[in-house]
């Protein structure tokens, strides 16, 4: 009996530790960096900032926007000045999250509200965001983005 109860304790402790969600912590940067990339891009896309978003953006990049549309590094610096929706905040939920962390590259999550205008109507929409960047030519850039609305938890 003694035996089979250790049997279960060990079974019950695997299945716990395995169910947990894991998440690595910054095995090679600084949260900081993590931090300042994520904003330097917010930043630029809120004010159409095209020529910081051409350094920002890898040339291979792949966006995914929340309804489902994709756009690459060209069709974004083409139709982001153009573009009838306007974005006045990107505010920050939590911190991001460092799911791989390599010298040259980093897999983030990160939640965020966008607040702003489509053809004059105000929206506010909460969005869970995974990005992966990539190291090349002596600076980060985002190679690939999707996000997913959400609603968060208040």
């Amino acid at each position: 009996m003694n035996k089979l109860k250790s049997l279960i304790i060990i079974l019950l402790t695997n299945s716990l530790v395995l169910a947990q969600e894991i998440h690595q912590t910054n095995p090679n940067a600084a949260p900081s960096i993590v931090w300042a990339m994520s904003s330097e891009l917010d930043d630029a896309l809120l004010e159409k900032d095209t020529a910081s978003l051409r350094k920002l953006l890898h040339k291979d990049l792949i966006l995914g926007h929340s309804n489902g549309w994709w756009e690459t590094k060209v069709s974004l610096l083409k139709n982001l000045p153009t573009q009838k929706i306007r974005y006045q905040e990107f505010r920050t939920v939590g911190e991001p999250e460092i799911h791989h962390a390599s010298e040259n590259l980093k897999t983030i999550t990160r939640k965020l509200t966008a607040i702003g205008e489509l053809d004059d109507y105000d929206f506010e929409v909460d969005l869970k965001i995974i990005e992966i960047w990539i190291y090349e030519n002596e600076r980060w850039q985002l190679l690939a983005r999707q996000s997913v609305e959400v609603e968060f938890d208040e």
